[in-house]
């Protein structure tokens, strides 16, 4: 049977919908998804080992080290009251060594204590890309470990007429144009991502498309985010996160200091507002061509110096 951890450490499947924890040689920390409760933590070896005592000394030392370490930092995240782990390795898939550390809150359901936390991996309301990263860059920031992008995701320039690419902006287009009344769809076209103001990028795993995003320059030092779409059946892996880091970064690289969107107002648009201020995007006033009216809002970023 296909080891599920072994196939997320190599990239072939994502098990986390945010950024991941490298602590060392030997483990890593991610939030699992889907879950119901934030702050669900696992802490997994970087080599195929079904039982504890299969541990080397190296290895057995790193998880006394971090094991506390991650408790105190995810309490300080989270304003957890208690502080569950578990290590069972016996779901199917997954005989290799994880170790569930998983924030129990003040306020907890009955059903949910104990051994029945185990319940809130069977959800339909996971916890969000957005609330999933906060926590994490929260505990790499108290472990002094910085938060890498989602295992197997790689963000590069691409062609937006390429034939898989095309097809995913005329959904893109087509959602704009379903959700948001006529004459309020600022989604670009095809001939406007062509525009040499603009730089596309798309991100990837394995060759395969997960979704697009796009950095317009407005002039001076001010460029604008377009082009934001992840496909639908990549949704909820941290590809939205992994995007904008990206054009970000870019942003940053190309000498711009302010980085604005325009996005929709309405709960359809929920998650990506959420995606958003996540990154430190905060409202503002219409810029360029968008007016004030009920089906959009503007946010902007001011980059730090380097």
């Amino acid at each position: 049977m296909t080891c599920g951890s072994c196939a997320s450490l190599a990239g072939r499947r994502v098990l986390t919908n945010a950024p991941r924890l490298v602590l060392d040689d030997h483990w890593i920390v991610e939030h699992a998804h889907p879950v119901a409760v934030p702050g669900w933590l696992v802490l997994v070896l970087r080599r195929h080992a079904r039982a504890l005592h299969d541990l080397t000394d190296a290895e057995a030392a790193g998880l006394g080290r971090w094991l506390p370490a991650l408790a105190r930092a995810l309490h300080a995240a989270t304003g957890c009251e208690l502080e569950y782990v578990a290590q069972f390795a016996e779901g199917a898939g997954f005989h290799h060594v994880h170790v569930h550390l998983v924030a129990r809150a003040p306020e907890w359901p009955d059903d949910l204590r104990g051994p029945r936390v185990f319940a809130a991996l069977s959800t339909s309301d996971p916890v969000d890309a957005a609330e999933a990263t906060r926590i994490v860059e929260a505990v790499g920031a108290g472990l002094g470990v910085r938060p890498e992008p989602v295992a197997g995701v790689v963000v590069a320039p691409d062609d937006p007429g390429a034939g898989d690419v095309r097809a995913l902006l005329e959904r893109h287009l087509a959602f704009a144009h379903e959700v948001t009344p006529a004459g309020h769809v600022h989604a670009l076209d095809l001939d406007a991502l062509l525009d040499p103001a603009v730089s596309f990028y798309a991100a990837r795993r394995g060759g395969t498309l997960l979704g697009v995003g796009a950095l317009k320059r407005l002039g001076g030092d001010h460029a604008e985010i377009k082009s934001m779409h992840t496909a639908a059946e990549a949704r909820g892996q941290g590809v939205g996160r992994a995007l904008l880091d990206h054009l970000l970064a870019v942003a940053a690289d190309s000498g711009h200091r302010r980085v604005s969107l325009e996005t929709g107002t309405m709960p359809v648009f929920a998650a990506a507002r959420s995606l958003y201020a996540s990154a430190g995007f905060v409202p503002c006033e219409p810029f360029g061509p968008y007016t004030v009216n009920p089906y959009s809002t503007c946010m902007t970023l001011t980059l730090p110096r380097p």
